[in-house]
């Protein structure tokens, strides 16, 4: 008897830890993945922007004659596209109606003479004239009047729009100091940005406004307001229209990169997912969020300055944890805007505890071991533009950011009632109206424009058929461009998954070749899911476990 009674609990306990066990795998797994998003399995994701970026303060290189290029030059070598500098609002137009541009052309000149960058201007810090009267005399204290700073802002966007397409529009706005030492007030910057969001695009059709950074902070107010509060506050006061793409700044503290806490009290690379779950529950998923500021701070051991208010890692550290965030960003997180590193080298006093994000000094020694960046030699994961740098079209196809479409060669009809089908038999191979695209990930797809017309893509990967899609007679994949309903619809059709991680080749056929006028092209989508295959088995196991357990117990 008490042998079967201790068989029985035996059985009961392994029944239990069998529970626990699955549930805390769960646990780990919903860790594991949280926050990345596969473009191959969703299109609501903003189209991919380049990567990487840092911050710069480039008017301390004025005075120095081609110090300005060699720098330009050298974040160039670095990898970077993005550099995200200042202008100072106060410093432009210290009186009202009286400009000096001076500067500001010195730099935007010479960022425009390096192709391979681009700027983001951050448009900040009111004049004095513009002020509250109770914040004269504070640095970055906010306009009276957002009327003010949007008539800057047009004025800026007016004069630069032909070289800056990226501008933001203020900087921390949800802690007290880069308010003019007053409490942050979300419906005040709300209106500021709406104001300058409409005055930015009327005076510059291609720009992209980009709502102020987020300083990372748990409080909840009065003297500073959490980042994840100060986004939902803007949403819920109707700002979601007046911006382009949200900003946060993921700093990392003292934590690495793959430190997969995701918790509005933890301050670490992973809390930027709580910005963008907040945007996607606002509906606002198609828009990027931008990494403004991120970094590791490090001071050497016989530092005496002011200490970092960021934390504090090794040199090894810091190089090592940047790499790996660049990385995580790039293949977790499709719905990056650009990430942008914290700094080429801050304009600041030498004893400012800031000077220990700057890379200037040690980037040689970075690069010596291998690219900062990730090299791109293909499409990154992510929804992708039918106009990009690794996508080649076969003449007479007519390209645009939002589409592609193949113009007739000879008038012929393909559409209505004296339409000339395709015949989805006729061998690919001789028909030359042909897309290549050159792709980083294990799975591929295409979003694609169907109607109620007959239209067919044959698609390879790496010169073999794709693997998940239908065959013709003659072992042909293809897509059909007729929608099931006989109406237009955007579908996102999955072509390949499974490949192995590197670099491949898709080759597209469109047929027929006199063109459709549909649009039937609309992108592309490539993911690199993540690898859950341990979750799954540590379940499965556990789940046996349970089972053999109650079958022990007679349960």
């Amino acid at each position: 008897m008490n042998s079967k009674w201790f068989l029985f609990w035996g059985c009961v306990v392994l029944v239990l830890g069998s529970v626990a066990g699955m549930i805390v795998t769960q646990h780990q797994r919903a860790e594991a993945v949280r926050g990345w998003e596969t473009a191959t399995t969703s299109l609501d994701l903003p189209y991919r922007l380049p990567l990487a970026g840092v911050n710069v303060a480039l008017t301390q290189y004025l005075d120095e004659d081609g110090r300005l290029d060699a720098e330009l030059n050298a974040i160039e070598a670095a990898g970077f596209t993005w550099v995200r500098q200042t202008f100072l609002w106060a410093e432009i137009e210290p009186e009202q109606g009286t400009f000096d541009w001076n500067e500001a052309d010195a730099i935007v000149n010479a960022v425009a003479d390096h192709p391979k960058l681009q700027l983001v201007a951050v448009v900040d810090s009111a004049p004095d004239w513009a002020r509250n009267t109770l914040a004269t005399g504070y640095d970055y204290a906010p306009p009276a009047d957002p009327a003010q700073y949007a008539a800057f802002a047009s004025a800026f966007a007016g004069r630069y729009g032909d070289t800056i397409t990226y501008y933001q529009i203020w900087d921390e706005p949800n802690i007290r100091s880069h308010w003019g030492s007053s409490d942050p007030r979300p419906a005040h910057y709300k209106t500021m940005l709406c104001a300058a969001y409409d005055s930015i695009h009327a005076a510059d059709s291609s720009s992209n406004v980009i709502m102020a950074a987020l300083a990372p902070t748990v409080e909840t107010g009065p003297l500073n307001l959490s980042d994840l509060l100060f986004l939902r506050t803007m949403y819920e006061l109707g700002g979601g229209d007046c911006f382009d793409a949200a900003a946060a700044k993921p700093y990392g503290y003292n934590l690495d990169p793959d430190d997969r806490q995701v918790d509005s009290e933890v301050l670490n690379f992973s809390r930027w997912i709580l910005l963008r779950e907040e945007m996607v529950a606002q509906g606002d998923a198609t828009k990027p969020l931008w990494g403004s500021n991120f970094g590791w701070n490090y001071l050497p051991a016989d530092w005496d300055g002011t200490p970092s208010i960021w934390g504090s890692v090794s040199a090894a550290e810091q190089e090592q944890f940047t790499r790996d965030a660049f990385r995580r960003a790039r293949d977790e997180w499709p719905w990056t805007g650009g990430l942008i590193l914290q700094h080429w080298q801050p304009d600041a006093p030498a004893t400012d505890g800031i000077n220990g994000f700057a890379i200037a000094p040690v980037i040689d020694s970075w690069l010596a071991n291998g690219p900062l960046v990730p090299v791109d030699d293909g499409l990154l994961p992510g929804l992708h533009s039918p106009d990009n740098a690794f996508t080649t079209y076969s003449e007479n196809w007519q390209v645009q950011t939002s589409g592609a479409d193949y113009i007739p060669r000879e008038p012929g009809p393909n559409v209505g009632a004296d339409a000339v089908p395709p015949d989805p038999e006729a061998d690919a191979s001789a028909v030359k109206n042909q897309i290549t695209v050159q792709f980083s990930g294990t799975a591929f797809a295409l979003p694609v424009q169907r109607d109620n017309y007959t239209a067919y893509l044959y698609v390879t990967i790496d010169g073999e058929q794709a693997n998940v899609l239908p065959r013709n007679r003659q072992g042909d994949a293809y897509i059909i461009l007729t929608s099931p309903e006989r109406t237009a619809q955007l579908d996102l059709i999955l072509v390949a998954e499974g490949l192995s991680d590197g670099v491949h080749t898709a080759e597209i056929i469109h047929r027929p070749d006199h063109g459709d006028d549909r649009w039937p092209i609309q992108g592309y989508a490539v993911a690199t899911p993540p690898d859950t295959g341990r979750y799954t088995r540590n379940m499965l196991i556990s789940g046996v476990i349970g089972v053999l357990a109650l079958l022990g117990a007679g349960i």
